[in-house]
């Protein structure tokens, strides 16, 4: 519905991000869809996606729900308050895991259709903030003793936290 808002088509959206993309010096980066569900055309690569993450935290709609862990949606007519809530283990300290990293200040995750699994994150330490982006990887439990995404995104925070 955005989509069509901004730009009258979802077609014309995708066109729009694929020129912004551009625009931000993304080389590696063809959209397919604005959903960002699996496209054999759709790709990225890290370093684009911390191009694109960069400037997007700069906006304010989307760093208010990007850096939000719990969000109450109000009750209306049609039916009661709602609480959503970050699926991400390494930023909502309500779920519970051991992945929970404090200095992370937003999140999200993604799953390709083959199971790769994916982050972006932001997070502050010392006055110094860092992003860690993560693709390809594998889910947190995984026979094979690969270290999961979360894993990987806070190993990649620490190294540029202790540099």
């Amino acid at each position: 519905i955005a989509a069509v808002h901004a730009c009258g088509t979802e077609e014309a959206f995708v066109e729009e991000m694929n020129r912004y993309a551009e625009e931000l010096g993304c080389t590696g980066t063809h959209f397919a869809n604005v959903h960002g569900l699996h496209d054999d055309s759709q790709k990225s690569t890290a370093r684009d996606m911390a191009k694109i993450l960069m400037t997007a935290i700069k906006n304010e709609a989307f760093w208010e729900p990007f850096s939000t862990y719990v969000v109450r949606i109000p009750a209306t007519n049609l039916g009661p308050e709602r609480k959503l809530s970050s699926g991400s283990f390494v930023f909502n300290q309500n779920l519970g895991s051991n992945h929970f990293d404090k200095r992370v200040t937003g999140s999200r995750t993604g799953t390709t259709i083959n199971g790769e699994r994916s982050i972006v994150l932001t997070a502050e330490y010392n006055d110094v903030e860092l992003i860690s982006i993560v693709m390809g990887s594998v889910s947190e439990i995984n026979p094979n003793g690969r270290a999961g995404f979360y894993k990987e995104a806070r190993v990649l925070l620490d190294i540029g936290f202790n540099k």
